[in-house]
């Protein structure tokens, strides 16, 4: 446990106090920046917009509409509900890894990201070329949330992206609503306690969430199964694994509420809290009372903190974890982690996300 003068911020790296202060009730999220009102042209008009959209993501969020929502679209994202899709997700998953071609490819544009974007888009209701357009919103949000400060070009890119997304969502996914999300999502416009600048958040963080954390988890997953000691050690076990070592989302930021003292530390009320866990995941330590190391679920041991822990738990981790298993399988049965090229593999460079920009194949 560190803290920062510069950043103003404590950095929390031990599997058990990250678990712990993931569940303590004096942390919550960051409030939103009002200071950012006073921000000089051009960057106010870019950045303010933008901000104001994440502020209402229910990870970024303790405002009674994005627990309400959370409430609201938990049915529909249970295990049960995602199983109902694992035909279609694992059939997808097989057609796409068979297309790969024979000659070089890439594992992240050729598959990863073409099925994560698919699950998204048959988790909305949507056509596979919607999927596509969602993609090319998604792509300038994840840019800006993974960019350090508020940056004003990862600003100019995201701004056009989150109008976009508005009048897409209010205009043709809730009135077309066909699935049990997408219904969901529609009745919470109606709800009271729900404002429609919630409701594209949502959708917002399903898709950012659904696509580029799922396609980076699918080439970690790949890669572990590539390099020394991998192999089809079945595609849960591989999964999880990929989740402990690697996650998609690498830390999570709260701030004390108040303040309070944490094993003999001093948070102060106003203080960014950065829980590390990408480091979580890699302490070996025996956890008190013995037992087994740090692993994924259902393993024996503490599972890992990928999808976090409490009220900010990804709500789409069931469908995130079979739509991984089902990539992970059809890869394994098309011979396809043996082709990665391991050397030529380019990792892509965020604050706080793990992120690839290529995974070459070489040709079989």
């Amino acid at each position: 446990m560190h803290f920062d003068g510069a950043t103003s911020s404590w950095y929390v790296s031990r599997y058990a106090d990250v678990a712990a202060l993931l569940l303590d009730p004096r942390l919550g999220a960051h409030d939103f920046p009002e200071w950012i009102h006073t921000l000089p042209e051009p960057g106010r008009s870019a950045i303010v917009p933008v901000e104001e959209h994440l502020a209402r993501w229910p990870v970024f969020s303790d405002r009674p509409a994005q627990l309400r929502l959370r409430r609201l679209l938990q049915p529909a994202l249970t295990r049960a509900a995602a199983g109902k899709l694992e035909p279609e997700i694992a059939g997808a998953a097989r057609r796409l890894a068979a297309a790969l071609p024979a000659g070089p490819a890439d594992l992240l544009a050729g598959f990863a990201r073409p099925a994560a974007r698919w699950t998204v888009a048959r988790l909305l209701g949507l056509p596979e070329e919607a999927g596509r357009q969602l993609e090319e919103w998604s792509d300038p949000l994840i840019d800006y949330v993974g960019t350090p400060g508020m940056d004003l070009p990862a600003a100019l890119r995201a701004a056009p992206a989150v109008t976009a997304l508005t009048g897409f969502v209010h205009e043709e996914l809730l009135p077309g609503a066909s699935t049990p999300v997408a219904r969901a999502l529609a009745g919470a416009v109606r709800h009271p306690e729900v404002e429609p600048e919630d409701v594209v958040a949502m959708v917002a963080q399903l898709v950012t969430g659904g696509i580029e954390p799922t396609a980076t988890a699918t080439c970690v997953a790949a890669l572990r199964a590539a390099g020394p000691g991998g192999g089809p050690q079945g595609a849960e076990a591989g999964v999880e694994e990929a989740l402990r070592a690697d996650p998609p989302f690498q830390i999570a930021v709260r701030e004390a509420k108040t303040s309070f003292d944490y094993l003999g530390h001093r948070f102060t009320e106003g203080q960014r809290v950065v829980l590390l866990l990408a480091s979580a995941g890699q302490d070996d330590s025996v956890p008190r009372g013995g037992g087994c190391p740090v692993t994924g679920a259902g393993r024996g041991g503490p599972s890992h903190l990928a999808f976090g822990r409490g009220r900010h738990y990804c709500l789409g981790a069931p469908l995130a974890r079979l739509h991984l298993r089902a990539a992970l399988s059809a890869l394994y049965e098309a011979g396809v982690p043996a082709r990665i090229d391991g050397a030529a593999v380019v990792r892509g460079e965020f604050f706080g996300l793990a992120a690839y920009r290529a995974v070459p194949l070489r040709a079989r």
